[in-house]
């Protein structure tokens, strides 16, 4: 203990005293963060990592790209691969990631003619911001430089899947009825349990205490039985 002289005028208030922390306090105080960090680590950490994924989906950035084609009277105004797209009719962006993280361009482009003269050449260009994006021969392209191939190299080039934050998985789930529903059903049949098994227990436990039914000492260590399934559940 520490003490510390007070007065206030003339009159003298006597020392005061300051208590310090006992070896058990501190223990306290040890094991309450400890607490703590297991709970940031066991729960926190677990949750934020699968949050942040949910917000995470695989897509072909069709707008980073340009394309163009050489039908033998030179090379034509390049267009993004949206455009592409569209006039090839592909699939959305989101679900051909879904189906394959890369896409050799002889996949999208193998079909393309304008007025029924095929197409000799093919360039592409990333004009996005990351480099891993688009392959030839197994080797990023430099950012905003022209890849050229023949048409029976197109397999040479591929686009990748990126990765970008949005609600679209959010918004996928519950525009889908039969995903909405479940729901609706988890709910339903969350009611249904929760009334039929409290009303069993207050029967059962208004049995135990107000009644003089035989064998309470068996049906109350029947009871206890469920505080161990937690412990038994992780030795499982």
């Amino acid at each position: 203990m520490t003490s510390l002289e007070i007065k206030v005028g003339d009159v003298d208030l006597g020392p005061v005293v300051k208590p310090k922390l006992s070896r058990d306090d501190w223990a306290m105080r040890g094991f309450m963060a400890m607490i703590a960090l297991y709970l940031i680590i066991a729960l926190a950490l677990p949750l934020y990592a699968i949050l942040s994924k949910s917000f995470e989906i695989r897509t072909y950035f069709y707008d980073q790209f340009e394309m163009a084609v050489d039908q033998g009277q030179g090379w034509e105004e390049p267009k993004s691969l949206r455009e592409w797209a569209t006039i090839y009719q592909l699939d959305t962006p989101e679900n051909q990631a879904r189906r394959s993280n890369a896409l050799p361009g002889s996949r999208i482009f193998r079909d393309y003619r304008e007025d029924g003269n095929p197409v000799l050449r093919y360039r592409f260009r990333n004009i996005g911001d990351n480099e891993k994006l688009l392959d030839l021969n197994l080797e990023p392209v430099p950012l905003g430089q022209w890849a050229e191939v023949e048409k029976k190299q197109l397999r040479d080039v591929v686009i990748r899947a990126g990765t970008e934050f949005s609600t679209a998985n959010f918004n996928r789930f519950f525009s889908t009825p039969a995903l909405f529903n479940s729901i609706y059903n988890s709910i339903f049949v969350s009611l249904i349990t929760t009334g039929i098994t409290v009303f069993l227990a207050f029967v059962f436990a208004y049995g135990l205490t107000r009644s003089c039914m035989p064998f309470k000492g068996a049906f109350k260590s029947i009871a206890m039985v469920p505080i161990l399934v937690p412990s038994l559940l992780s030795g499982l």
